[in-house]
């Protein structure tokens, strides 16, 4: 498989740092926050392994195909499979979602189109890979369930109401080490990718389109240590916000992604990057074009679910272009090497051109 232009850059950078710097592939927990122990030979050498907080994801090992919706349910279904496609193929799971077993890769080959009206995956143990997919909604303009959620507006949402009950395309609830890459994702109806509870997340090479909300990764767990999130390398185009954001104790690290094309000029203003209720961010090395939707958010929060999370959310933002720079402390680390990248055109270009699905 040939490295990719962003690779490329991305690979050259991570060769001029120091060898100390660098740390194992393994993620632990030391004294409540992300470590990294033990040397990471393949890091610099093989841009690719460079995943972030999903570093020892493996997925499944047993190859299975599937043809149409039951097929793919079934091979979900069972631990340790690879799912791909025998060839294009469509499915619309409707209000029936698909259950992700632990140790399961989803390989769509850029064959794979998932048409979402209500939660499409569901992954509620780990070890999870989803590439190549395609995941669009909003489905029907009003939600499944229209007296559950008698403002929703899957197709035009205006405010936070309209898009409950609307399309998830992926869910994830108290699992770890998870990995999606490589895929598409447009007018999702709420959020394209809603985390919840889950450790050791990577989001990179995607590309997110015309949606009101991108990313949501929550923590209930508002005692416990803080949970990882890896964000790179995405295209996030007419998001209205959250590209990403995190609540409670999450460190997210979002670098190298793309913000881009016209901000919704919808009530209450967009944003992207954004910090609730206790959550850390490190934002570097993003680009953000004139009008998309940047702007940083930061704010209290309280969890019903969980108990409450104390204090605002706290934002590191440096070496961006487009997104302004905020210097807020920061306790938790990354646990591997971050790349020193420059947020310019070339970068920029780079991103733009490896995002995404890639098509047979």
């Amino acid at each position: 498989m040939p490295v990719r232009p962003f690779h490329a850059i991305v690979a050259a950078l991570l060769l001029l740092l120091p060898a100390a710097a660098c740390a194992n592939r393994d993620n632990q927990r030391t004294e409540g926050r992300p470590s990294w122990v033990g040397p990471p030979a393949a890091d610099a050498a093989n841009p690719r392994d460079v995943i972030g907080f999903a570093g020892a994801v493996s997925g499944g090992s047993r190859q299975q195909s599937f043809g149409d919706l039951d097929s793919l349910r079934r091979c979900l279904a069972q631990p340790g499979n690879v799912c791909t496609p025998r060839g294009p193929v469509t499915v619309a799971p409707g209000a029936k979602r698909l259950m992700m077993a632990g140790n399961v890769t989803l390989d769509g080959r850029g064959m794979l189109s998932l048409q979402c009206d209500s939660y499409c995956l569901e992954l509620r143990q780990g070890n999870n890979v989803i590439r190549g997919v395609a995941m669009a909604g909003p489905g029907p303009q009003r939600t499944l369930w229209p007296d559950r959620f008698p403002d929703a507006d899957c197709t035009n949402p205006q405010s936070p109401k309209n898009v409950s009950g609307c399309a998830v395309p992926i869910h994830m609830m108290n699992a770890r080490q998870v990995l999606v890459e490589d895929s598409d994702f447009s007018k999702c109806g709420n959020k394209c990718i809603a985390i919840d509870s889950t450790d050791a997340v990577t989001i990179r090479r995607n590309r997110f389109a015309d949606s009101y909300f991108g990313i949501l990764a929550i923590n209930h767990e508002v005692n416990g240590p803080p949970m990882g999130l890896t964000v790179s390398g995405n295209v996030f185009r007419s998001v209205f916000r959250r590209s990403a954001r995190v609540t409670g104790p999450y460190l997210m690290h979002e670098f190298a992604n793309v913000m881009t094309g016209r901000c919704p000029d919808l009530p209450g203003g967009g944003f992207g990057i954004s910090a609730v209720g206790d959550a850390q961010v490190i934002a570097e090395g993003n680009v953000a074009d004139p009008g998309s939707c940047a702007a940083l958010q930061m704010s209290d929060f309280d969890d019903p679910k969980g108990g409450k999370a104390e204090g605002k959310g706290r934002i590191l933002s440096r070496r961006n272009a487009g997104i302004q720079d905020n210097a807020d402390a920061v306790s938790a680390t990354v646990p591997y090497a971050p790349p020193r990248l420059e947020a310019n055109a070339a970068l920029r270009d780079a991103i733009t051109r490896t995002a995404g699905m890639r098509r047979p």
